[in-house]
């Protein structure tokens, strides 16, 4: 575990609660005047700073944080995290069910991609049955371009990929992985290592002898599948972390098109993957989290369920940072956005005064002006120095120290 000071980073990991603690008393956030809850959404919905809302106090600006744009929206199930695709299949018991959801969804987002192209939206999440999605915004943690990923992939997934000519790179595959990795995905073949002969020469010889010995030569495939299914196990690229595909740029735009018209992404439970924005899209439903406040051992709590963005994150913290002098935070993760958090593979600053010194977090500032992110929060996640995974935050002394995994 290692701990660091400095402003809050930009952890990507997609938080499912957040519980605060104080000494200190905190406000009843969840028991607000109707004026409160009125401003709260009003500074969301029109992106407003702290300065144009109408109501400035705490409870106003913590409730703006508590809300989140999805869709699908289905008052009676949580679509984020996804429960159990027998749970979700009700929901779409029939062909014209299936259909209007995928309808509506694709026009949605179609919509919020539209708005990250344009760098209206800074970034927004596809949550599947089986894979999660992350688009950011060209500017993002300085990069120069609108970039992606998804994780978790298959072997099968990525060969699919391949085939729409969509180029990737695995950014969180072990180097010694890359070395001994002899499997050409999507092709099946056998690489030539440097200066060497390829093992494909002897492949066909073993698939040979194998047939001249009288195995059936669909048996003889069977085996070379399972061989290469093997490998790949032993490799550690389906399933896990390391299997996270990442693109750029006109890849991005192409993994959008792909996911745009896959009616494969609904397989399963036929209820489409949950987006989820900072800023409003077509067909986007506002959202309200769960609040509950309460006593923690003497301590004055504050818990926060549900999908919980990034920067909403940072907007809590300084919310409560205005409040008390002291507090502590600590996360529930959705696990298969811990990758997220990992794949950008930069540099790390803890100190935030480099961030204004730095002319392309400057300029990524201006070109992201009207993403949808508040003045105080958009400058961190406008420089890459600010990327750094956390498991918990602790603010003292008007500074935020944060604990990670030193894996990560």
């Amino acid at each position: 575990m290692t701990t660091q000071k400095g402003s809050i980073p930009v952890d990507w990991k997609l938080r499912t609660r957040a519980r605060f603690l104080s000494e200190k008393p905190l406000p009843s956030f969840n028991k607000m005047k109707p004026s409160e809850q009125a401003s709260g959404v009003t500074g969301l919905v029109r992106c407003m700073s702290q300065e144009e809302r109408l109501d400035s106090g705490a409870n106003a600006r913590f409730h703006s944080c508590c809300l989140v744009w999805q869709t699908p929206s289905l008052p009676w199930l949580e679509l984020c995290p996804r429960p159990p695709a027998s749970v979700l299949a009700p929901a779409a018991a029939t062909p014209a069910h299936k259909d209007a959801l995928h309808r509506a969804w694709t026009e949605s987002l179609y919509s919020v991609f539209q708005l990250v192209r344009a760098q209206q939206c800074p970034y927004f999440y596809i949550v599947g049955d089986s894979f999660t999605c992350l688009f950011r915004a060209s500017g993002v943690c300085g990069k120069s371009e609108p970039n992606a990923a998804m994780v978790p992939t298959t072997r099968g997934l990525r060969k699919k990929l391949q085939a729409e000519e969509i180029s990737f790179t695995m950014p969180l595959r072990r180097e010694d992985d890359v070395k001994k990795q002899v499997v050409v995905e999507g092709e099946g073949e056998l690489k030539k290592e440097d200066g060497e002969e390829g093992e494909g020469e002897e492949g066909d010889d073993a698939e040979e002898w194998l047939q001249s010995m009288g195995v059936a030569e669909e048996e003889v495939k069977k085996l070379r599948s399972m061989d290469d299914e093997e490998e790949v196990r032993k490799l550690g690229k389906d399933g896990g972390q390391d299997s996270l595909v990442y693109v750029e740029g006109i890849e991005a735009q192409a993994l959008f098109n792909w996911l745009l018209n896959c009616k494969a992404v609904t397989v399963g439970s036929g209820v489409p993957p949950t987006i989820l924005a900072p800023v409003a899209f077509l067909g986007a439903t506002l959202k309200p989290l769960s609040v509950r406040t309460g006593q923690v051992g003497g301590f004055c709590s504050v818990e926060v369920r549900g999908p919980l963005l990034p920067n909403a994150i940072h907007a809590l913290c300084r919310v409560l940072s205005s409040i008390v002098p002291e507090f502590a935070a600590t996360f529930a993760t959705l696990d298969s956005t811990t990758a997220f958090a990992l794949m950008d593979n930069v540099k790390k600053s803890t100190k935030p005064e480099q961030d204004a010194e730095d002319p392309q977090a400057a300029f990524n500032r201006v070109n992201l002006r009207d993403c949808g992110l508040t003045p105080d929060v958009l400058p961190s996640f406008c420089s890459a120095a600010s990327v750094h995974p956390f498991d918990s935050l602790k603010y003292s002394e008007e500074k935020f120290s944060w604990v990670s995994d030193s894996k990560s």
